[in-house]
């Protein structure tokens, strides 16, 4: 499965990022490869994250983190 980052994720992980980096940029990093390592999980296991209450939406929370990750499988 192909990932595309929308608007809103990409401005998200920004923001993640510069609260984090001020505080401890080894935390940030940690964080950080812990979103995309969920997200390359999805990518390969597309339908094992939870369904939500929006029709076609799922969620995947970051382990360790209190971080979901919330995404579409698009077909085609």
């Amino acid at each position: 499965m192909k990932v595309r980052y929308s608007r809103r994720a990409t401005k998200d992980l920004a923001t993640i990022r510069d609260y984090l980096i001020q505080r401890s940029p080894q935390g940030a990093i940690n964080v950080l490869t812990s979103i995309y390592a969920s997200v390359e999980f999805i990518r390969r296991n597309a339908e094992a994250a939870q369904a939500t209450n929006v029709p076609g939406v799922r969620a995947m929370v970051v382990r360790r983190y209190r971080f979901k990750v919330f995404y579409r499988v698009c077909r085609g």
